[in-house]
């Protein structure tokens, strides 16, 4: 292992790869729907997905101790929950347009 390199963590998501892949950040591209009690309670906002709507962003409320819907600050009760997919990037939207 070099000098400055971290200790390989294999995604939580995909069990691959040598990073977990943060929510919100570099979501990863093969995440699947998960149980909303594996979610992470740390304020990150998710995609959650509850009975009768379509998926929401929602993040977890220490002080409601519940989920609250990310537009409106409602609570919200949802099923299951993904990561946010990766922003896009100059580097990706260039990409994109060349091969268009």
């Amino acid at each position: 292992m070099a000098e400055n390199q971290a200790p390989a963590t294999a995604c939580p998501y995909c069990g691959t790869g040598s990073r977990i892949h943060p929510v919100g950040k570099e979501a990863c591209s093969r995440a699947e729907w998960e149980p909303i009690s594996t979610a992470p309670q740390t304020g990150q906002t998710i995609l959650a997905h509850g009975p009768h709507v379509e998926p929401y962003t929602a993040y977890y409320d220490w002080v409601q101790e519940s989920w609250c819907d990310r537009a409106f600050g409602d609570r919200c009760e949802p099923e299951y929950w993904m990561p946010l997919p990766a922003h896009p990037t100059d580097k990706t939207i260039r990409g994109k347009l060349k091969d268009s």
